[in-house]
């Protein structure tokens, strides 16, 4: 899991790309008997955390709706979860998209550069629908719930153990 709050940090595409290109270089330089399995998972449409179904929703936190405590007390991911019009909707969902764009081409490239690995690139998560019941106390990283649902989806979309 790469890149979410990155995106939300507004951190340019191509420093996380560079970044996680080293990561690949570094695990490809590790003596190995056999190929590295590595699963790269998508950024999730953090966008939906402003849609009313959970923006609105109250926490177990003094009863705080989502709003409050990320954008309030927390202040965090504000630019992706807000938008006033259709275009600003659509500026934070193609700025996920790009950041995914981003990971799945320099997932794609380490793998043809690294034959000591084998890299998948998985867009599971990105494909599904974030909902309030999945998410922790601060209405943005997922709970135990959230996390079971992500470790099921990905171990369900990888490619060796099946």
């Amino acid at each position: 899991l790469i890149g979410a709050n990155d995106t939300c940090d507004a951190i340019n595409p191509d420093k996380t790309a560079s970044e996680l290109k080293l990561s690949f270089d570094l695990l490809a330089s590790i003596p190995q008997k056999s190929r590295l399995r590595i699963l790269l998972s998508s950024i999730p449409q953090i966008y939906q955390l402003g849609v009313p179904e959970i923006r609105d929703h109250r926490t177990g936190t003094f009863a705080l709706s989502c709003e409050v405590v990320r954008s309030q007390l927390l202040k965090f991911c504000n630019r992706l979860t807000h938008w006033a019009n259709d275009a600003e909707f659509q500026s934070n969902v193609d700025q996920v998209q790009t950041m995914n764009a981003t990971l799945a081409e320099v997932a794609r490239a380490a793998a043809v550069e690294h034959k000591n690995l084998d890299i998948k690139f998985s867009e599971a998560l990105y494909n599904q629908n974030l909902t309030f019941d999945i998410l922790a106390s601060d209405c943005f990283h997922p709970n135990i719930m959230g996390q079971q649902q992500i470790s099921e989806t990905l171990w369900n979309d990888q490619p060796w153990y099946k």
